[in-house]
């Protein structure tokens, strides 16, 4: 979460009559937990996001960036092998991985047990943003979630 100064000088903000709606660095920070000093990004979680196909790379992008503001210690996306290059120009901090496509950007079912593996070293898994509708990305998710 970012707080920035939108320049409300803090003589105005300390005589607003009604403080239930204002939102302040301190609390912001009180509703935070804090993260240990000792801690790395592997302390908080790893979440693998299949994503993207060929024209919705950006949909793949989005959501590794959302994961990552939303608190996750490490990303990654899998998307077809194809679309590696692609997703690795636009994710500096996001692990991206690639997983057999079909030459045109869809993953396929091929790629289920590296996938599964993967899969297994992380909390979370998501399905969907920008994978296109197919007959091959249907037979992908009936062999990750039977």
């Amino acid at each position: 979460m970012l707080v920035a100064d939108i320049g409300i000088p803090q003589e105005l903000l300390l005589q607003a009559e009604s403080k239930e709606n204002l939102i302040t660095r301190a609390y912001v920070r009180s509703q935070l937990p804090s993260r240990r000093a000792d801690s790395h990004k592997g302390s908080y979680g790893r979440v693998l996001i299949l994503a993207g196909s060929s024209g919705m790379t950006g949909a793949a992008a989005l959501a590794g960036e959302a994961a990552l503001r939303g608190g996750a210690g490490l990303v990654y996306v899998g998307t077809a092998a194809e679309l590696r290059p692609v997703l690795e120009a636009k994710l500096k901090e996001v692990i991206v991985l690639g997983f057999a496509g079909d030459g045109h950007g869809v993953l396929t079912a091929v790629a289920s047990e590296e996938i599964l593996e993967h899969a297994g070293a992380c909390q979370a898994l998501a399905l969907g943003p920008g994978l296109k509708a197919g007959k091959e990305t249907l037979h992908l998710i009936k062999k990750l979630a039977p």
